[in-house]
Order: C-alpha cells, then sequence, then structure tokens
C-alpha cells in the first residue's frame, strides 16, 4: 500500500515494523468491535506532529477488512502520546489534545495543522480534504474536467493578526468545490470565516471512513 498521504503535509510517514505492528495492535484491540489491526495484514504509520510536542498520528489499514467487511478506504486513526486518542470524524479528540498539549503554531506549520483538522473532522457527507494540484494522491484518476481546471491552486497562508492565522484553501467536500477562507486560533480552534463555492455536482465523492459500521 502507498504511503498515507494528509494535504499540505511535506513528509511522509514511518510504516511500523511487523514487531512494531503487533505491539500496537496489543494495545488498540478490536475497532469498533468489528476490526482488528493484524501484524500479516495490517500497514501502520506514524506521522509525527511539529505543533504538538511528543504527540504523533498513527494511521492503520488493511485491505483485508475491505475484503471481509467491505469497508472501503477505512482506516483507524489515533493520536498518540502519552495515552492514545482515537480520531473518529468528530472534533473533541483534537481539541482535548489542545487542551493537554498547547498547540505550538508557527508559519512553517499552521497549513499542515489545516490540512490535518479538517481531514480528520468529518461531516454529514465525509472530510474537508484539502487539495492543491490533480497530483494529490486524494484525487482520483476519474477526476472531472471541472474540478481539475480549478487546479493547482495552493493552499496559503494570507497574514497573522490577533484572531489568529488566516489562510485560504481549495476544500473538496462531498461532491463540490470550495474556496475556503479560515482563521486557525492560538489554541487550536478553526473557524471558517467565508466559503464560496466553485462547482458542484462533481460526480465523485471522497470515500474516507474512520469508524467501522
Amino acid at each position: 500500500m502507498k504511503p498515507f498521504q494528509i494535504p499540505l503535509f511535506d513528509t511522509d510517514p514511518r510504516r511500523l515494523s511487523t514487531e512494531e505492528v503487533d505491539g500496537f495492535a496489543r494495545r488498540t484491540g478490536w475497532i469498533d468491535d468489528i476490526a482488528v489491526i493484524s501484524p500479516e495484514t495490517s500497514v501502520v504509520e506514524v506521522q509525527p506532529l511539529s505543533w504538538w510536542e511528543g504527540v504523533e498520528l498513527v494511521i492503520a489499514r488493511d485491505p483485508e477488512w475491505q475484503v471481509r467487511h467491505r469497508f472501503d478506504n477505512s482506516a483507524g486513526a489515533w493520536l498518540r502520546g502519552e495515552h492514545l486518542h482515537r480520531l473518529d470524524g468528530t472534533s473533541p479528540p483534537i481539541h482535548s489534545m489542545n487542551a493537554k498539549t498547547t498547540p505550538a503554531f508557527n508559519d512553517q506549520n499552521v497549513l499542515s495543522y489545516l490540512g490535518f483538522f479538517c481531514h480528520f473532522v468529518h461531516g454529514d457527507d465525509g472530510p474537508f480534504v484539502i487539495v492543491q494540484s490533480a497530483a494529490d494522491p486524494i484525487v482520483p484518476n476519474n477526476a472531472p474536467e471541472e474540478m481539475l481546471a480549478l487546479m493547482p491552486r495552493a493552499a496559503q497562508l494570507l497574514k497573522q493578526d490577533e484572531q489568529g492565522y488566516h489562510c485560504e484553501a481549495l476544500v473538496w467536500y462531498s461532491d463540490a468545490l470550495f474556496l475556503s477562507n479560515f482563521i486557525v486560533r492560538e489554541n487550536g480552534m478553526i473557524v471558517m470565516i467565508a466559503d464560496e463555492p466553485l462547482a458542484s455536482e462533481l460526480g465523485i465523492r471522497i470515500q474516507f471512513n474512520l469508524k467501522f459500521q
């Protein structure tokens, strides 16, 4: 399996060895009482998160989950520090970590945090994925021309003031693309302050599940 890539991250995660996967599987147990991490078939990758000291993102995937359970493009995700915190598509696990480990943002990592937050906090129709070019791994090969015509459009940090970091990014949510403006607060809260629809009814949706049902 290809490395799991998060929008706006410029480094690939580290893949755990079979022995490390076995140890992590013993720590996590069953996922939603349905799926289990296997040292033989699962790929588990670790990504350091620069804004939280000593905290890593852990992603577990397994092609057998699709075969056995029909879970297309599903992953288990955790924040690993002193304890494991399961990422389930809601914001409380991230805000809980922000409360325990004060984030340290700067011009170099705030966009990565934005990409991370949008990818792992889902709405009713899935994640709010930041896309920048047709080469992004999340963009499918059959993406319509209407979608590709809006790229490349790099996410950018516009300014920093007393409110926080003002950022702009192209966001793919459900079957639509938006040009969105965000403020990333110093405490890790993210506020969307503008949301301009650019294309809708694209005919493709993101398939990325964090919960096993």
